[in-house]
């Protein structure tokens, strides 16, 4: 009996630890884009990694990746047009991820392994998504 009551512990225990593990998200690591959804004149458009924008230009993972750093700095890099890479730092506060780069701040909802980007430029409502 005492040795399937040890058994039986063992097993919850374990199966604890690694319900913890599993539960426990680091947000440090690379995301990259998924896709992005742009709010014009009330007409949605929604483009996934992998998609052509405006026929020319397909629009992969690496359109745009995020790299958040344990040391709170991070590497921001955009593959259109003349962004190319900037760093900066990140801060975590509750679901928000605050990145700092250039003395401006960007907030992003964090959703699991995923970050959520919402601005509005030049007049449109833009959401970008990206997953871990």
């Amino acid at each position: 009996m005492k040795k399937l009551l040890g058994v039986i512990l063992a097993i919850v225990m374990l199966t604890s630890c690694m319900f913890t593990l599993g539960c426990s998200k680091e947000i440090e690591g690379t995301y990259k884009f998924d896709y992005m959804t742009m709010y014009s004149d009330g007409v949605e458009i929604e483009l996934e990694a992998g998609e052509k924008y405006m026929g020319m230009y397909t629009l992969s993972e690496n359109f745009v990746t995020l790299v958040l750093k344990e040391d709170g700095s991070c590497i921001f890099s955009m593959s259109m047009g003349d962004e190319g890479l900037t760093s900066g730092t990140w801060r975590q506060e509750d679901d928000e991820l605050i990145i700092t780069i250039d003395g401006e701040e960007d907030v992003m909802k964090i959703d699991g392994d995923k970050l959520i980007m919402e601005d509005y430029v030049d007049g449109q409502k833009l959401k970008i998504v990206l997953s871990k």
